[in-house]
């Protein structure tokens, strides 16, 4: 019994939380028998504009402790409340707040004034509310939330558990079934975040091309769509001109396809067509349904957080093999986070599902070579495995070429090796083949759309600037990656505790900025790590190397990025799991080097603070991401979740 006592003290620490602190709201009135109750008859004025609808009631002369209102045609909208009270005999405000539908701690505002009011009054911010009551001096109801207590104590003991588990102090084993199951849940717990993440967004979807008139395209063994360009649009001097087409009267998604690809009067699809020729395709072969873009998203999801798991599993058995698990685990928890794979499924898209496919392919590639050079003989089927999957990363989306930047070195060393010993003809086969063979794919699918080998139709895409004709491109590289890797989130005090950050260096020319939360090192602070190259390049040269090899190829992907597109934070996603794992090897790295305990156990919990910044800021950063659009479509859900964190509302 001794055993299980500490968890039922942190049960009971929680309930009392719960009861006291979480729900202290309930207490502000014990007794409804001040409550005042005002319907619309009370109400000394009712107004409505094409802004809001005023409401406000006079003679109350007592102290307000409590407000109640009841809205009966309202789904979601602001309301603000205004009082007086012995400090002042004019109309001070309240701080505004979202009143939801069905949701009722949305209704209720504790108030903490200075004496008796003689009138209050309520702005809701919109037209057309029918404001059923307002009732004041209302005791507020209790409201015991399991799913706090649940996640509350859950994060307790597990904080226990790292203090106080051995498991975590030992390193890695595949033996220890124990740290097995913790990774096992990890990955689950994930998955239930990003299934959460993406259900929640994904019901503002319309139908996109992508998923139904490109699959209808390729059943019918054509590239282009059938939807054809309208004259208006065909007839522009320069279609790929968004101010000409606006000028003219045309816009996207009315009178033409926005970001397709306009060509000799076709349009064609600029996304890979590789995540459509592997599920969509068949999907709607199988089942005569079309498989949702946002359900691709959360599939590539899943599968991007296992081979990111098992990218550093991988990491660590092969140069961190004596490091503590709880090192190892605290990566895991800063790379599936700071990888952006949550605010992808923010926003459900075609879009991501280019991004997200791609770095699928992409971090199993790299995994496999792993694979194929565990043990002294290499395994050329694994090889094989790993040029097939690095090169398919370039059908979902073409930036992801660079990654094999990555791989190159190891590549490079096994065919010299091989052809010294005269064995080139496995290593060929294995190595040179699938990126021959997708290569020559993709060149031939380029060249029977666009005429070009190596054109992917960015050029061409109907999108916000002429891609065609942009230039002085290379001045934008200092303010993209300012924007992009350094750029200070707006960081708030309460849910959702971040939000979006457009602010940018001023530059005297075209630079696209859509909406993004933060540049990844303030994302993933880890990747700070990376700056302190220098002390690791005097102590450890094969792990600076690697690091160095990462970090240059997630710089030169961002530099890529910024030159041929912006700002937005899908476009930080394709890189951000390069640069975080760089940092996390130099951290690691450094760790190592130091050799007394006290040194390790600093930089240990410097790791854990880390750890803990980049799963909290990225956790809400996905329920923000590009457009709200959890607030928008999951209104109860998302305040629900806002009024049980902010329990103070």
């Amino acid at each position: 019994m001794k055993k299980y006592k500490i968890y039922i003290y942190i049960y009971l620490f929680v309930i009392l939380l719960e009861i006291f602190v979480f729900n202290y709201k309930s207490y502000r009135v014990m007794s409804n028998d001040d409550k005042r109750v005002y319907q619309k008859e009370d109400f000394s004025v009712y107004e409505e504009n094409d802004e809001y609808t005023y409401v406000e009631i006079d003679g109350i002369n007592t102290e307000m402790k409590s407000f109640h209102i009841i809205l009966d045609n309202a789904e979601k909208v602001e309301y603000q409340v205004l009082y007086t009270d012995s400090t002042s005999s004019e109309f001070r405000s309240l701080p505004k707040k979202v009143y939801v539908d069905d949701l009722e701690s949305s209704e209720y505002i504790d108030t903490y004034l200075s004496g008796d009011s003689i009138k209050i009054a309520v702005i809701i911010w919109n037209n057309n509310i029918d404001v059923s009551k307002v009732i004041i001096n209302e005791r507020i109801p209790f409201n015991f939330s399991n799913g706090r207590v649940l996640i509350l104590y859950c994060i307790l003991v597990f904080a226990y558990w790292l203090k106080k588990l051995d498991i975590f102090k030992m390193p890695y084993s595949k033996e220890n079934w124990k740290q097995k199951l913790i990774l096992v849940a990890t990955l689950c717990t994930l998955i239930v975040l990003i299934f959460y993440i993406n259900a929640s967004c994904s019901a503002i979807e319309n139908k996109d091309y992508y998923y139904f008139d490109f699959v209808n395209a390729l059943l019918k063994k054509q590239l282009f769509l059938d939807e054809k360009p309208s004259e208006a649009l065909t007839n522009l001097e320069n279609p790929y001109d968004l101010t000409e087409r606006r000028s003219e009267g045309i816009y996207q998604n009315e009178e033409y396809i926005w970001d397709i690809a306009l060509y000799n009067g076709k349009y064609y699809v600029y996304f890979g067509i590789l995540p459509a020729l592997i599920l969509l395709v068949p999907y709607h072969i199988i089942t005569g349904k079309y498989l949702a873009s946002s359900t691709v998203v959360f599939i590539f999801s899943a599968l991007t957080a296992y081979a990111l798991i098992k990218l550093v599993k991988n990491i660590f058995e092969k140069f961190f093999r004596e490091s503590p698990f709880k090192l190892m685990l605290y990566s895991i928890w800063i790379l599936l986070f700071g990888s952006q794979i949550l605010v992808l499924n923010g926003v459900p898209r075609f879009y991501e599902i280019a991004v997200i496919s791609g770095m699928f392919f992409a971090i199993s590639g790299l995994n496999f070579i792993f694979i194929a050079l565990k043990n002294k003989r290499k395994n050329y089927i694994y090889l094989f495995l790993a040029s097939l999957f690095l090169s398919a990363s370039v059908a979902c989306r073409p930036t992801m070429l660079l990654t094999s930047l990555i791989a190159l070195p190891i590549f490079l060393k096994l065919i010299i090796n091989d052809f010294k010993e005269k064995k080139y003809v496995k290593i060929v086969l294995s190595i040179c083949i699938p990126y021959i063979i997708v290569g020559g794919l993709l060149m031939y699918y380029n060249y029977i759309r666009f005429g070009s080998i190596f054109e992917f139709g960015a050029k061409y895409q109907l999108t916000v600037n002429d891609m065609r004709n942009v230039k002085n491109r290379f001045m934008t590289i200092g303010v993209g990656i300012i924007y992009n890797l350094f750029n200070i989130p707006h960081i708030l005090p309460q849910f959702p505790f971040i939000e979006r950050n457009t602010n940018i260096i001023s530059f005297y020319g075209y630079y696209f900025l859509g909406d993004t939360l933060g540049g990844l090192f303030f994302l993933a602070p880890i990747c700070f790590a990376i700056l302190f190259i220098n002390t690791l390049l005097r102590k450890d040269k094969k792990i600076s190397k690697i690091v160095l090899l990462f970090s240059g190829v997630g710089l030169l992907m961002c530099i890529i990025s910024i030159m041929m597109a912006g700002s937005i934070c899908r476009y930080i996603a394709d890189y951000a799991w390069i640069l975080i794992i760089a940092g996390i090897m130099a951290f690691i790295g450094i760790w190592n080097i130091y050799k007394t305990e006290e040194s390790k156990n600093i930089l240990t919990k410097i790791l854990s603070i880390i750890m803990c910044y980049t799963v909290i800021i990225n956790l809400f950063a996905g329920m923000v991401s590009e457009h709200e659009w959890f607030s928008q479509v999951s209104a109860k859900e998302y305040y629900k979740i806002e009024y049980n964190i902010n329990f103070w509302e």
